[in-house]
């Protein structure tokens, strides 16, 4: 006889929906930083080289590593801006996963804000797979940044 904790994650399994909403790859020339914003979506991003600064309306400033990555949850205020000298070009994307018909996976499940290179290299790769498989309607770039869809290939 299955479990409540059972019942419960076979749920789960059958309502857990993913959602692509956009993604590309931006070279940022420094020094850029990004206006303050609240994505209404997750954003992942991999940095192939330098290093970005992200700072939290809450004071927060948190540095990735080079090839290092970012997860910043729906919802939440922040703003990035280049460190160092030298152009790095940013894989991201901009997605969610909904349980239960539209709630928001992230709102249960934390994930740090900044991931490690080994992590950060797969994200980077798993954001340009996603971005070509979904590469017609791409956004348009933010100022001072050049943005398009790119085909898959290694990090």
């Amino acid at each position: 006889m299955p479990t409540n904790t059972d019942i419960l994650i076979n749920a789960l399994e059958q309502t857990l929906r993913f959602r692509y909403v956009h993604g590309g790859h931006t070279t940022y020339t420094p020094p850029y930083q990004r206006k303050w914003r609240i994505l209404p979506h997750a954003m992942l991003s991999h940095n192939t080289g330098g290093t970005f600064e992200i700072e939290f309306r809450n004071g927060t400033h948190l540095q990735t590593e080079p090839q290092g990555a970012l997860f910043v949850p729906g919802g939440i205020d922040h703003r990035v801006k280049t460190l160092g000298s030298h152009p790095t070009t940013d894989h991201w994307i901009i997605f969610n996963f909904t349980i239960y018909s539209g709630i928001d996976l992230f709102s249960f499940i934390k994930i740090p804000t900044l991931l490690p290179v080994q992590t950060g290299k797969k994200i980077g790769h798993l954001c340009q797979l996603l971005t070509t498989l979904y590469a017609p309607n791409q956004p348009s770039s933010p100022a001072g940044a050049s943005t398009k869809a790119m085909p898959c290939s290694p990090c």
